[in-house]
């Protein structure tokens, strides 16, 4: 494998604690003969430089410079752009992309850049896990609301290789390339989330290879205002609202309209055939609501709804 020069780009939002456990996990990485890490770019989406403390006391500790980028104009998009330039303009040939409330595993750019060169593959998404804040109620587990999916197909049986038509930001790595055949990411989805699934469709669209890597772990931190039925619906609604908005940026026609309507009214349709297994608990209750509210959300996004979950 020759050498490939990474940078690692990641956005922060007033998350001090999880920034910390984050730089952790990269202080343990075991970087492998065939790649390196250049640098790690850290964009804060805040509109005081609250993490530039914590950056500066990090870069003391870490192998690798840190150029910390204040972004004080909120927005998830705009903020992941100026990480993937600001990586690019330092010459990075390969980005590496983790949310600040991950945290990888010594061994995760290794298996992202073995990966890479195994499949000659473009873009390689690799495995989130979720790690609690606190114990769960048992429902959350048992639901498995958690664990990360792509449609109706479970990741967890993904293997290594496994082709890729959609992708997300967090533990991912990418060629610089990429970036700038798509265009970045696009603003539109600044306050609304779904920006990476937009960017990474169209890379794929554009005949990008993208790959599973089952090996390369983070764990997500999640709190545990997450882990409640509330919390679960509103993301189900706007997850069917992005859905929505995503393939109308591709196709706004009254017929792209249309489908999008008459997919989310099956979905809600759906979710009536299954209401009866509701009575058997909080959790096949829970999965009936979010088929349901997904449906919603698509019917609203078709609409022109939009759901501005990082307002």
């Amino acid at each position: 494998m020759r050498c490939r020069d990474v940078a690692v780009a990641i956005v922060t939002y007033r998350r001090p604690r999880e920034l910390v456990r984050l730089f952790e996990g990269l202080k343990e990485l075991k970087i492998p003969d065939g790649g390196k890490i250049s640098r790690i770019v850290v964009v804060d989406n805040d509109a005081v430089p609250s993490a530039e403390d914590i950056c500066r006391r990090q870069a003391a500790e870490l192998p690798w410079p840190i150029d910390y980028l204040s972004h004080p104009k909120k927005g998830i998009a705009s903020a992941r752009n100026r990480a993937v330039d600001a990586a690019r303009s330092r010459g990075a040939e390969l980005v590496a992309m983790i949310d600040d409330d991950e945290k990888p595993a010594p061994t995760w750019l290794a298996e992202l850049l073995a990966a890479m060169e195994r499949y000659q593959a473009d873009v390689v998404q690799g495995k989130i896990v979720p790690e609690f804040e606190v114990p769960p109620p048992r429902w959350i587990l048992a639901g498995g609301f958690f664990e990360r999916r792509a449609g109706l197909i479970d990741r967890r049986g993904w293997k290594t290789g496994t082709p890729l038509r959609m992708a997300s930001s967090g533990n991912i790595l990418m060629k610089a390339s990429v970036f700038e055949k798509v265009g970045g990411f696009d603003p539109f989805f600044d306050l609304l989330g779904g920006e990476d699934s937009c960017f990474f469709g169209q890379a794929a669209r554009l005949g990008f290879k993208m790959v599973y890597c089952d090996e390369a772990v983070v764990s997500e931190l999640t709190p545990s205002s997450r882990a409640r039925m509330g919390w679960l619906l509103r993301r189900a609604f706007r997850t069917g609202t992005t859905v929505a908005l995503i393939r109308l940026r591709t196709n706004p026609s009254l017929l792209g309209r249309l489908f999008i309507f008459i997919e989310g009214a099956g979905l809600i349709l759906a979710a009536m055939i299954g209401a009866p297994l509701a009575v058997l608990g909080r959790a096949p209750l829970a999965h009936v609501l979010r088929l349901a509210l997904k449906g919603c959300g698509r019917i609203y996004g078709s609409l022109g709804g939009a759901y501005a979950e990082y307002a």
